[in-house]
């Protein structure tokens, strides 16, 4: 199902390439996610759930804990900003 999110009609149907329609590089996003990973404090609690998907095919479930460890350090962060 397509969504127009209430642009005009000559929009929704323009196959025009925009800078905002680009997506940004992926090197430019990795960087700033590791930023982002690193200034949260929670870079070790990342790492450990890195490495535990790498070792189960990228297979979160396996990782819960590793997860929920890295979600609440995330969340914690982000209450005290």
């Amino acid at each position: 199902m397509r969504r127009d999110f209430g642009r005009p009609r000559e929009e929704k149907d323009s196959v025009e390439e925009c800078e905002a329609c680009v997506p940004a590089k992926q090197e430019d996003s990795i960087v700033s996610i590791e930023a982002v990973i690193e200034d949260s404090g929670c870079g070790a609690l990342y790492e450990l759930l890195e490495e535990c998907l790498g070792e189960n095919d990228r297979d979160w479930r396996k990782c819960k804990e590793n997860l929920d460890n890295f979600r609440e350090c995330h969340s914690k962060k982000d209450r005290e900003r």
